[in-house]
């Protein structure tokens, strides 16, 4: 739905490129995108992000990295999942979204823009994956407080930490800028 969202928002001038690792949410991307009459906005790669080949990706003015996690966030719909996730888990996955947001890094152009995205509850997960991400080439760029909900706050580091509740899940965001 997020690569649908940003098909809509870059107009007809634009593309958007999801890179899907999971061959079965890449046909539902390419399904919803025919569905809300984007299709022509959107190439689905099926890949890891990690192993793609840098010609299939041309210098992009942003990315949205909405790396894969533990899901801790989404607990309150589902509380099997703080029962499956281990430690080790958590540190395997932090260490796959580094190495994500590293590559992706390497994709922008300058000044071009990466939104880092997880549902996790984690910071291994969220704030030390942005820590690293700042020794990529990449600066945070702090969140516009006015763009929030009411209730949800930029932290003083600049990124948004979202508390699950009120219906909604928990998340991390973090904004940077290639420099």
């Amino acid at each position: 739905s997020k690569s649908i969202v940003l098909a809509h928002a870059v107009g007809k001038e634009g593309r958007v490129t999801a890179v899907e690792l999971n061959d079965k949410r890449a046909v539902r991307i390419k399904e919803n995108a025919k569905r809300m009459q984007v299709q022509d906005r959107i190439d689905v790669v099926i890949s890891d992000v990690r192993q793609l080949s840098p010609e299939r990706i041309r210098e992009a003015d942003a990315i949205l990295l909405d790396a894969p996690c533990s899901a801790t966030g989404i607990f309150a719909r589902h509380p099997d999942v703080l029962h499956r996730i281990r430690a080790k888990d958590i540190a395997q996955l932090a260490e796959v979204q580094a190495r994500m947001a590293a590559r992706v890094a390497d994709w922008l152009k300058p000044g071009g823009q990466l939104v880092f995205a997880t549902c996790s509850l984690e910071p291994e997960e969220g704030e030390y994956v942005a820590e690293q991400a700042q020794s990529q080439g990449l600066r945070l760029v702090s969140a516009d407080q006015n763009m929030l909900p009411k209730g949800i706050s930029v932290a003083p580091q600049g990124w948004v930490r979202i508390l699950p509740g009120q219906g909604r899940d928990g998340f991390f965001i973090a904004a940077f800028t290639r420099v």
